[in-house]
């Protein structure tokens, strides 16, 4: 399959002589291992297997189901000479062509937590790979059964379980960047509230959150041991002083300890009932986080872990940011907004961390009958979003803390398959791309590690 010539001119010979196989820089070179790691050298980067620098940019959403919908797969059988529609597997090489030529030609360089690597081989791009340990994203209707107690020794043997099968057979993968946890967990109030149509997520009904789920735990739980010796800390030992926070009549801590669903739902308007939440909210998270990366590395030495992606357009309390920053290598995050609305967001996240940040999941939409509702900032046109993204990316990439960015998403997202909100691709079903965008995503590419190096030449 010939490479797809949709940009306006071609990329210049720089992004071919001057990038090795994973997509990184020649022009900036460490000490090669094997894997990718971090380096800081005047800024933050990341280095792939064979030493030269690389930064993140990257596509989300990439699947072959995209292909399969009925409004496109007659379009695809042709383009890939496919003689059977019913027969998925005959549409993998077309389908693997495809988006081999999709990342070079825009000079994406990996894929991202939210696209499948099933039908494509180890070997093919650099990538992140998911291993859930909690199963509390933003996007799903998650349960009380959800929310682990992590306190619990069942907790370690559950993560002991999934990274020895997830993260043990990939421990010798060049092509691996990393292990990524849950995608915008749930953990504080906001989080979990009753959500309208808004710019990163659909309708949800409320959902329950850690300390509320570990709190109304039955007496001999290790959650809920942990949920008293929290209140008996904060109220001073003092069960008067906890009753009245509360409403409550417990005669002893003990009682509290022994009283199965006690308090099912928090009052918003209690602010000792919030400090008190958020506070072992906390312990909850540092618990998690550090069973979860210990059992990664107890199996894999050699990888990233960037872990959970944190929602940057909730309320992601500054403690919770730390221990990111403390447990995991990269602080990995989510947040749909202009560069303006992101840029306090990410000074202040690398202020209280240190740790270098990648932007996982974004982007930038022009809405359509058959795509009303597309996830983040609406664009009056496609220039407009061209413009955006432009204006973030070369903002972003300047920074010396800033690592990576993945754009949401590959193909257009309709509203006959996700009815409430959609994901906005480079590409309408049948593979028009969408100009100036992906002339702009090119340019960016070429002169990324330019901007990044802060050189004022171009390539």
């Amino acid at each position: 399959m010939r490479r797809r010539s949709f940009l306006l001119t071609p990329l210049a010979a720089f992004s071919q002589t001057q990038r090795d196989r994973f997509g990184g820089w020649r022009g900036l070179q460490f000490k090669p291992t094997g894997f990718f790691r971090l380096e800081k050298q005047r800024r933050w980067w990341l280095a792939t297997p064979d030493g030269n620098a690389f930064l993140g940019f990257g596509l989300n959403h990439v699947m072959m189901n995209l292909l399969l919908r009925k409004e496109c797969v007659d379009h695809w059988a042709r383009e890939f000479g496919v003689k059977d529609n019913s027969d998925a597997s005959q549409f993998i090489p077309g389908y693997r062509n495809k988006v081999k030529s999709d990342l070079d030609a825009l000079g994406m360089n990996h894929l991202g937590v939210h696209s499948s690597m099933r039908d494509l081989p180890e070997g093919f791009c650099p990538y992140l790979h998911r291993i859930p340990f909690v199963n509390i994203p933003h996007f799903l209707v998650s349960t009380e059964k959800d929310f682990h107690d992590v306190f619990a020794p069942e907790f370690e043997a559950h993560c002991d379980r999934l990274a020895k099968a997830e993260a043990l057979p990939r421990k010798d993968s060049p092509w691996l960047i990393g292990y990524f946890f849950t995608d915008c967990p749930i953990f504080t109030d906001l989080d979990a509230a009753p959500r309208q149509n808004n710019i990163y997520g659909a309708v949800r009904p409320g959902l329950p959150t850690w300390p509320r789920v570990l709190r109304n735990l039955g007496g001999q739980s290790a959650g809920k041991r942990a949920y008293v010796d929290m209140m008996h800390k904060l109220h001073g030992g003092d069960i008067t002083a906890f009753n009245r926070a509360y409403g409550a009549s417990f005669s002893s801590f003990e009682e509290l300890q022994r009283t199965k669903s006690w308090r099912p739902r928090a009052d918003p308007q209690n602010r000792t009932e919030t400090r008190d939440n958020l506070a072992f909210l906390e312990k909850v998270v540092d618990r998690y986080y550090s069973v979860a990366a210990a059992a990664v590395r107890r199996y894999d030495p050699n990888h990233l872990i960037v872990g959970d992606k944190l929602n940057g357009n909730t309320d992601p309390q500054d403690a919770l940011v730390k221990l990111a920053g403390k447990h995991m290598d990269v602080l990995f995050y989510q947040m749909y907004g202009h560069w303006e609305e992101q840029r306090p967001l990410v000074d202040r996240w690398s202020s209280l961390t240190g740790k270098p940040l990648f932007n996982g999941d974004s982007s930038y939409a022009v809405p359509y009958p058959e795509m009303p509702n597309p996830y983040g900032p609406h664009c009056a046109s496609q220039q407009d979003r061209a413009r955006r993204f432009t204006e973030f990316a070369e903002h972003a990439f300047a920074r010396p803390d800033f690592v990576g960015f993945t754009w949401c998403g590959w193909i257009d997202g309709l509203a006959a398959y996700q009815r409430e909100k959609q994901h906005g691709g480079l590409q309408t079903p049948c593979g028009g791309h969408y100009q100036p965008l992906t002339s702009a995503m090119a340019r960016f590419s070429e002169r990324m590690y330019f901007i990044a190096s802060g050189r004022k030449d171009t390539a």
